[in-house]
Order: structure tokens, then sequence, then C-alpha cells
């Protein structure tokens, strides 16, 4: 078995409870950030969203109950290190996030996490010019539309998904040991969706405008 395919039995799927228990401003950003730090302390992070140790280590113990995050070495007996969880998380229950009592929940997951990464690829593009000639030329930002069935959106998710694992890393950097030479943590974005059909009637032309412009006023 492949690391990208131990990582993918290993990937937490959220059920109504652990969905419940991400659905909370804090525990959304205590996670955010131990996404892109890799490791932190309870007191790191709290000064990192300028919250109290005690709020940002109770909910970190709650992060830790219901599998998102796990511990990582370096702990000193005092405070401990964490870490997400091997193989993160995600939706594939489509059809709990359609109930009622919970589409709130899961509103408030999906809309904290894209947000949270809408801002840090603008903090990132504001760097681009301070950015070295190898990372400019690294960095890319681009948007595609075109017209597939499901079967091919699927198999793209899956190509793409499948590309991305190739280039992950052991997860032996965020359990402590230091990172490769000239390495940077990089954030890579995809999202794949159906265009609203109400948005593709808006754009699609009117065939009686031109009759209209022609007509006498």
């Amino acid at each position: 078995m492949t690391e990208d395919e131990q990582r993918s039995e290993r990937q937490r799927w959220l059920d109504p409870t652990s969905l419940k228990a991400l659905a909370h401003p804090l525990r959304l950003a205590l996670l955010e950030r131990l996404e892109v730090r890799g490791r932190a302390t309870a007191t790191v992070l709290a000064d990192d969203l300028a919250e109290s140790s005690g709020a940002t280590s109770y909910h970190l113990r709650q992060l830790a109950r219901h599998g998102f995050i796990e511990e990582a070495a370096g702990g000193n007996g005092r405070e401990r290190w964490w870490r997400p969880a091997t193989g993160g998380w995600g939706f594939n229950d489509h059809e709990m996030v359609r109930q009622p009592g919970l589409r709130a929940a899961a509103d408030m997951v999906v809309r904290g996490t894209l947000d949270a990464a809408h801002r840090r690829m603008m903090d990132a593009l504001q760097t681009w010019p301070d950015q070295s000639a190898e990372w400019r030329d690294a960095m890319v930002q681009t948007v595609s539309r075109f017209q597939l069935t499901a079967d091919e959106a699927v198999a793209l998710k899956d190509e793409l998904t499948e590309v991305l694992g190739r280039y992950r890393r052991t997860e032996s950097t965020e359990a402590g040991a230091d990172p490769p030479e000239n390495s940077s943590r990089v954030e890579v974005h995809v999202s794949l969706f159906p265009l609203d059909p109400r948005l593709l009637s808006l754009l699609e032309p009117d065939p009686h405008a031109a009759v209209r412009q022609r007509e006498p006023l």
C-alpha cells in the first residue's frame, strides 16, 4: 500500500457528533493555525489568536477527543505539542449535511475553512514581489471553467488527488524532524464544483435583445 493510500484510509470522515464539535469559531481557528504551522502548543496558538492559553488548551483537547488533532513529539511534560491528525478530515456523507439540524453546522465549517484559506491566499499574493525568483516562479493562481460530465469530474478529482499525493511528504516534519533544506511549507487549493444554473441563465444572451434594440423609439 502506498503512503497516499494509507493516508486516505486514515482520513477522518465527519459524523454528526464530530461535525457539531468542529462547528465552533475558536476550534476552527485553532485547527486552521495548526494546519498552517504543522505543530504548535496551546501557548503558541493563544499568542497567535489573542486568546488565553486556558481557552486554547481546552478546545485543543476537544479537537483531539474528536480525532481532528493528535499529540506531536516535543512535549516536556508541562505542555503538549499538537499537530493535525494524520490523513486530514472531510465530508463523505452527503445526506448527513442535508439534514436541517446539521446544515447550519456544515455551513459554518465549510465557510470558515474557505474564508480562512482565501485570506491566506490573499496574504500570499501580497508578498509575491518580495519572494525569491524561484518562489515567484513557483507561485500560481488560476481559474478554469469548462464542460464536464459528473463521471469526468470524478476522474479529474481523483487525478488531482493522486498528483498531490506524489508531492506530499511523510508526517516526519510535523512530528518534529527538520524539513529539507531550502524547502517551504506550501498550500495548494483545489475546488471543483458545478456552476449554479441560475448564474448561467443570467449570462446567456437574450435572443430578443437585438430585436428590441432595433425597435423605433
